[in-house]
């Protein structure tokens, strides 16, 4: 028994070395068998293509799950996501409640230098002015409670002047301070 490629190839042997007549149904009995072993041969073709492919494509997953499985071992935490969602929220909180307590120091600290002006306002004699670092605090004091009164808009980040004030505490202590004396004896 021999098989349809065979036939095939022995047929078309037969028909290239005699020239003799053939019938229709001899022809299209070749035909159809070319055809098959045609079809066979393509069909295997792309059978080994798709397996070629597949094994391909299991042996790139297989190195994927490896390489996942390594970096999972690498990067294995012993904390979970909740534990260190809630360290930062404590940190957040703690931050939160730092600065309301730095603003209400700053804020008690712009009191006092409120105070401390209007203190050197008043024991002033009627000629003597106060010294130009002093000036210029009494405005930034002033203005800074008109607009903590008016409106709740952020100011533009600009220096405070009393950072400079600080930074010139030095210079205004050394600078001799008299009190008025028709002011303390209005007192008594």
């Amino acid at each position: 028994m021999c098989s349809s490629r065979q036939l095939a190839s022995f047929l078309s042997a037969i028909d290239s070395s005699h020239k003799a007549y053939v019938p229709d149904d001899v022809k299209k009995a070749r035909a159809r068998l070319k055809k098959q072993v045609y079809n066979r041969e393509r069909f295997r073709l792309k059978r080994c293509h798709h397996q070629a492919e597949l094994q391909m494509l299991q042996a790139e997953i297989a190195s994927l799950e490896r390489h996942a499985r390594e970096l999972a071992y690498f990067k294995r935490s012993s904390l979970s996501w909740q534990d260190i969602a809630a360290v930062f929220k404590t940190e957040r909180q703690l931050s939160e409640h730092q600065n309301r307590d730095l603003k209400a120091q700053i804020d008690d600290h712009k009191e006092q230098c409120r105070v401390l002006l209007t203190c050197a306002k008043i024991n002033l004699a009627d000629h003597e002015t106060l010294p130009e670092e002093l000036m210029e605090i009494d405005a930034a004091v002033s203005t800074d409670s008109s607009r903590d009164c008016s409106d709740s808009t952020p100011a533009p980040l600009v220096a405070d002047p009393l950072d400079s004030m600080l930074d010139n505490m030095e210079h205004l202590l050394q600078e001799p301070f008299y009190a008025s004396p028709t002011l303390a004896t209005s007192v008594y």
